[in-house]
């Protein structure tokens, strides 16, 4: 127990002080300064200039309720918060992009598809669109799929391929052996599905490495040889596109075994093992290597069918690299091309071109000759797919039509333009689209694939010659409307001419504007629409909104487009950046209605998000009408389901638009605005608490339009604005907040001297602090000390109670300090209770350090208990009796706990705020004593000395007690 605990006498007598001396005597010089250091200059090294301005004294009182236009001095507390999060809006989620990426390899895909692998940048800075294999194959097994059946000889089954690598013999008689059975094999078909079918060629692949790894290398070819057989199999057309991805991936790794091999046969010099197989040259390996390629090539020579020949030879293609200079390569990929023409079957050669364009461009990607040479075999060849004969075959064998089978070219044909684009010419494409015109009959795959490959510079430059050949194109699964998206897209990455651009538009538009299937009609829509954006003015884009809009609301056909017009609508947001000028197009609100469900909400935020940039606060009527309609959208779409960052960017976004909106100094109005808020956003604790702090700041820009001499009509608008606090304040959750909000709007009442309406927030304020754990999780409680020393330093300046007394409040607020349930061992409630010690002292002063109305030139002041009191004797007595019945609820929980801090704490504020009497002196010797036998920590003891050299200050000049007390404290340290 603490000496002194239940004793009569006082151990706190506060002391009296001057704090207009202090204040003078502990002042930092001031130095007045021109540039402000805290503002951000334009440029680095600049200083930013600060120009002052002297007001124009204004002695006359005015209205702030009349209706005037005028924005009026701007309050603080509306200005916008800058939010870490304010990007959210515009982050895209890598889940949400990938699943909304468009398929590389359909006719309808965007550009941005290719943009997703890497654009490959060419020499003078373009980025083509450059789809790599890794992403087509994927995407081609996927597409092409089938149902049926799919025929597989048994040679190139993986139990058939046995192992011989148990055998003890010599190598050149296991691998006769294992030919002579090769041959005995009988040939049997085997039927797959198609999931067997793509299980049963990864365990080939598998199968191969591991007879490579057994050195059975004579094995490992015939599987390759057997498996590109396969290749020419086409009686399932339909999954022939698949088929050749995965047949290719087991050659690929046949190709990698064999450099491999040849490259660990013999390496010229050590050096040449950290090459690259791109930078081999013939001097880097031994002439055994080389024999052992040539070998590879005789091997491969001697097969008789073309088929296997062809593609097993490309698949080890890069091994020339050990035979001779890269030069050799401008004959050996033409040769191959040649060779190709032997092909008979289009499917078949257009995917043998295909493997050898991606065998070429791993090797040399920028040799493009063979490229166009198999381009126009492939070209030339065209036009028989529609004569006679293979329109029968594809009839009749395949039950498709020539459309549906020209198709299955399509990703063969893709890789093919792509590489013959990459770095390629103006001459190039002139070529190209020049063969397309003579011999590929108007078909749209085509066509779309040159658009789609080359260089939106060389498509733009001549997109009016482009356009007959979209016109003229027949109808399949591309239609015009794909070319002209296409085409639209080239001319939006590279501009046309500018005396081509108006003509060109007209000329897509009276084609699109007739079709009459609305997804369709969409999607080439969007892409016109961002050209209209870029390269026109806003009357331009209205017409084709109001067009839009027209063509999707009859039979609501918009319900089924909201991701298209979701693109649509994100776009129109990124080109308008300003609100005011999205609005002055009178089709966009029409064209917003198109939008449900999630479709709007998203639109609703990226348009909020336009309208909390805007730097300037908004006044128009018809602005405020479509943002409000806007945020009542996003708040309607939260929900409990609703995620919290969700929650969280909507309020944020609503709390902007609150903030935004300004209606100069008719501040009725604004008081009206708030109200309809309210009634709207009801659900969210941020808006509620953006329009409470609003309604306070037009309560003191009342009190500073009228300098603090409220009339009749202000004050009248002041309990209106603090009756609505009154109201709004309950309804939010979070119950820290709301604490805080009852205390701001009771301070705001004492400043603007509605005394009954400040007593009411303050008592309503106290009621609740009892029951903030009843509800949850009791809150921190380092923000409850916060609010408490905040409550304390309110007390100072609220005058007594003509009934209830001068104390009655501060009663009130020990009270529900007492009945909180406070963590044990804390010390939160004790540092609470010192708060209040060091209150009593300011109120036990002659003179208040400061009252209300004090920094308000002209404006009435708030008589505070120091006036009202003014220290009479029974005034006094009860603030001693509450100083020692607090005092001995402090000692009695240090007693308990022993802190070392807590005591120290107590110390500087007995020593600082109280007398020192000879009781006072003796407390302040027990506390220091009692912290100097608990500091353990390094803190703890850095306190203990600081408040020591203190004390020793004091000493020096405030009497025999203080030095006295100094030298006790010294002795026991």
């Amino acid at each position: 127990k603490m000496p002194g605990v239940g004793e009569g006498s006082s151990k706190w007598v506060p002391l009296q002080r001057d704090y207009a001396e202090e204040q003078r005597k502990y002042a930092c010089a001031r130095v007045e300064v021109e540039v402000d250091p805290l503002r951000r200059s334009s440029r680095p090294g600049q200083v930013a200039e600060t120009k002052t301005a002297t007001p124009a004294k204004d002695t006359t009182t005015s209205d702030p309720l009349s209706s005037s236009t005028s924005l009026g001095p701007l309050d603080p507390l509306s200005a916008a918060v800058s939010d870490p999060l304010s990007s959210a809006s515009s982050f895209v989620d890598p889940l949400s992009a990938a699943s909304a990426a468009p398929d590389p390899l359909s006719a309808k895909a965007s550009t941005s598809a290719a943009a997703a692998s890497g654009p490959v940048i060419d020499d003078d800075g373009t980025a083509e669109r450059f789809v790599s294999w890794s992403v087509r194959k994927t995407a081609i097994i996927q597409k092409f799929t089938t149902s049926s059946q799919i025929s597989v000889p048994s040679f190139v089954s993986p139990d058939v391929a046995k192992s011989a690598a148990g055998k003890a013999q010599s190598s050149a008689k296991a691998r006769a052996e294992l030919m002579e059975d090769e041959r005995d094999l009988q040939t049997t078909v085997l039927r797959y599905s198609q999931k067997e079918y793509i299980s049963h060629m990864e365990e080939l692949n598998e199968e191969l490495a591991r007879a490579w790894e057994k050195e059975e290398r004579v094995k490992a070819l015939k599987m390759a040889i057997q498996c590109a057989k396969l290749l020419g199999d086409t009686t399932v057309p339909h999954f022939y596109p698949s088929m050749f991805v995965l047949i290719t991936e087991i050659l690929d790794t046949f190709g990698k075994l064999v450099f491999e091999r040849i490259k660990k046969k013999g390496l010229a010099n050590p050096a040449a093992a950290s090459k690259q197989p791109h930078e081999f040259v013939p001097s880097d390996v031994t002439e055994e290597a080389r024999e052992t390629c040539r070998n590879w090539f005789f091997k491969i020579a001697s097969i008789r069918e073309l088929l296997p020949r062809l593609f097993v030879e490309m698949s080890i293609m890069r091994c020339y690299q050990f035979l001779t200079d890269r030069a050799e390569f401008n004959r050996i990929f033409p040769r191959m091309t040649s060779m190709i023409r032997g092909l008979g079957d289009p499917l078949v050669a257009t995917y043998a071109r295909c493997y050898l364009a991606r065998r070429g461009w791993e090797i040399m990607p920028d040799l493009k000759t063979y490229l166009l040479n198999g381009h126009h075999d492939f070209t030339y060849t065209f036009k028989d797919l529609y004569g006679e004969y293979w329109v029968n075959r594809v009839s009749s064998q395949y039950q498709m039509t020539t459309q549906q089978y020209i198709d299955l070219l399509s990703p063969g044909l893709s890789w093919n333009l792509q590489c013959i684009a990459h770095k390629g010419t103006l001459e190039t494409f002139r070529n190209v689209l020049s063969d397309y015109a003579a011999s590929c009959q108007n078909n749209p795959v085509v066509l779309f694939h040159i658009l789609q490959a080359f260089n939106p510079v060389y498509v733009s430059g001549h997109a009016l010659n482009i356009t007959p050949l979209i016109r003229s194109a027949g109808d399949g699964s591309t239609t015009k409307m794909d070319l002209y998206g296409a085409l639209g897209r080239s001319m939006i990455a590279s501009a046309p001419p500018a005396n081509q651009q108006l003509q060109l538009l007209n000329e897509v538009w009276k084609h699109v504007t007739k079709v009459e299937d609305p997804g369709e009609y969409l999607e080439v829509a969007v892409v016109y629409i961002e050209y209209v954006m870029k390269y026109f003015s806003d009357r331009e884009i209205n017409v084709l909104l109001r067009d839009v809009v027209r063509h999707l609301q009859p039979n609501r056909a918009y319900i089924n487009l909201q991701q298209q017009l979701e693109v649509l609508g994100c776009q129109l947001v990124r080109h308008l950046d300003n609100f005011a000028r999205v609005l002055s197009m009178d089709q966009f609100l029409s064209f917003l209605d198109l939008f449900v469900g999630t479709g709007k909400v998203q639109l609703c935020k990226a348009l909020l998000e336009v309208f909390s940039n805007t730097p300037e606060h908004t006044t128009d009527p018809v602005l405020i009408h479509a943002a409000f309609d806007m945020a009542k959208t996003l708040h309607d779409s939260v929900d409990s389901l609703s995620f919290a960052d969700e929650v969280r960017q909507i309020s944020r976004l609503i709390c902007n638009f609150i903030r935004k909106i300004h209606f100069g100094n008719d501040l009725e109005q604004h008081l009206d605005f708030y109200v309809e808020c309210r009634r709207f956003f009801v659900n969210l604790d941020a808006a509620k608490d953006t329009l409470v702090m609003g309604v306070i700041a037009l309560v003191m820009r009342a009190h500073k339009i009228v300098n603090g001499n409220h009339t009749k009509r202000t004050v009248s608008f002041v309990k209106a604005c603090l009756a609505y606090c009154h109201i709004t304040i309950p309804s939010i959750e979070n119950r820290v907040l709301r604490l805080n909000l009852f205390l701001l709007c009771g301070q705001v009442g004492l400043v603007n001297n509605t005394l009954a309406q400040a007593d009411t927030f303050f008592k309503t304020t106290i009621t609740l602090i009892p029951d903030l754990p009843v509800f949850g999780t009791p809150p921190p409680e380092a923000e409850l000390a916060a609010f408490f020393a905040n409550f304390a330093s309110t007390l100072v300046v609220v005058p007594g109670h003509p009934d209830l007394g001068p104390f009655y409040l501060i009663k009130g607020l020990l009270n529900a300090v007492k009945d909180y349930p406070w963590e044990k061992g804390g010390g939160t409630r004790m540092r609470v209770y010192m708060n209040m010690m060091v209150l009593f002292s300011i109120l036990a002063q002659h003179k208040l350090p400061y009252h209300v109305g004090d920094s308000v030139k002209g404006a009435s002041a708030l008589d505070s208990n120091d006036v009202l009191y003014a220290r009479e004797e029974s005034y006094l007595t009860e603030l001693q009796a509450l100083l020692d019945k607090l005092l001995d609820e402090i000692l009695t929980e240090l007693a308990a706990s022993k802190q070392p801090t807590l005591a120290l704490e107590l110390l500087n504020s007995l020593v600082f705020s109280a007398q020192l009497t000879p009781a006072s002196a003796a407390l302040a010797y027990d506390l220091f004593s009692l912290a100097h036998k608990g500091c353990q920590t390094k803190e703890e003891k850095a306190f203990l000395r600081n408040t020591l050299q203190s004390i020793s200050r004091c000493a020096a000049t405030k009497g025999r007690l203080y030095q006295e007390l100094s030298r006790r404290l010294h002795g026991v340290s």
